[in-house]
């Protein structure tokens, strides 16, 4: 880690500390809350490493004094009567309408927008009738429950 003359990072002075949560504080007039959090992770990840492995060049880490952000409200976004009707007849009349199907299987399955590119037949048991996802957003596969017309959307698609 740079250091200046004899002092190491470790040793700065607190406003140094101050100024970097003054940026944050800026930072959120550009970005989301959550952007910044990731950054000050980020910056704080880096900051215990170097403590881990520079050989006590770091003392501590500045990061710590840091408030993080606070976590933003999860969106509850649900398609109410009649959008799902709405959406797909849009897409009959548009130049996607290629994607109908798929749009169609996302509002029956609750699928994320990655998960539906990575459908592999072999995941696909019609019987059961489900769809086992190895990808996930979060890293754990799981499975998901497919209703009748799920079934009959992938019926259609050689299933």
């Amino acid at each position: 880690m740079p250091s200046r003359g004899d002092s190491t990072v470790s040793h700065s002075p607190s406003p140094r500390t101050t100024n970097a949560a003054g940026r944050g504080d800026n930072r959120l007039k550009v970005v989301k809350p959550a952007s910044v959090r990731r950054e000050l992770v980020v910056l704080h990840h880096v900051f215990e490493v170097a403590r881990a492995e520079w050989n006590g060049t770091i003392h501590s880490n500045p990061v710590h004094q840091i408030k993080l952000p606070s976590d933003p409200k999860p969106r509850e976004r649900r398609l109410e009567d009649g959008d799902d009707a709405r959406l797909l007849e849009a897409l009959r009349s548009n130049s996607a309408w290629y994607l109908r199907p798929l749009i169609a299987l996302a509002i029956e399955t609750g699928m994320r927008r990655g998960e539906l590119p990575s459908i592999r037949w072999k995941d696909v048991d019609m019987t059961a009738p489900t769809i086992c996802m190895l990808r996930t957003k979060n890293g754990h596969p799981r499975t998901i429950p497919l209703t009748p017309k799920a079934v009959e959307i992938l019926a259609s698609k050689g299933g």
